[in-house]
């Protein structure tokens, strides 16, 4: 995982405006085309709240988790939120070369060697100012995939 991109399948003029950072943190997670991603949140939609009607792409943590676990992706919850730290203050904490899936504000993006990708932009963390000074409410540590 040399490169920190785009998943195949992600357009970023389609899908900047659409609610999909939950869909695009679960491919990048898995390292999985953007379609299967979506198909898995989806399913994991379906068995979690089987009265909702239609997936439009927001996704929740234990939705975002259970498509993972179908992935076969590792993960675990960190702790560094229980100080409710900002992001910006929060990444100093993180290991190179490591996916960081990190909720805020009702978005979640995922960061790897100061990077942040989510289905706005790609850049680093200092430059996103509108989410660097948001407070972190959790962060999830993707420790590798079980393929």
């Amino acid at each position: 995982m040399s490169e920190f991109k785009y998943p195949e399948g992600f357009f970023s003029s389609y899908h900047s405006q659409k609610p999909i950072c939950g869909v695009l943190a679960v491919a990048l997670a898995a390292g999985v085309t953007y379609d299967v991603a979506h198909e898995h949140c989806k399913q994991a939609m379906k068995d979690l709240y089987p009265t909702r009607q239609r997936f439009g792409g927001r996704t929740y943590t234990n939705q975002r988790e259970l498509a993972m676990k179908r992935l076969g992706v590792k993960f675990e919850r960190t702790d560094i939120v229980a100080k409710a730290p900002r992001l910006i203050d929060a990444i100093k904490e993180f290991e190179p070369d490591t996916l960081y899936q990190v909720v805020y504000a009702k978005h979640i993006a995922t960061i790897r060697n100061g990077f942040i990708i989510d289905q706005h932009k790609l850049i680093k963390v200092e430059l996103a100012l509108s989410c660097a000074k948001s407070r972190i409410r959790e962060i999830t540590k993707i420790i590798g995939r079980g393929w």
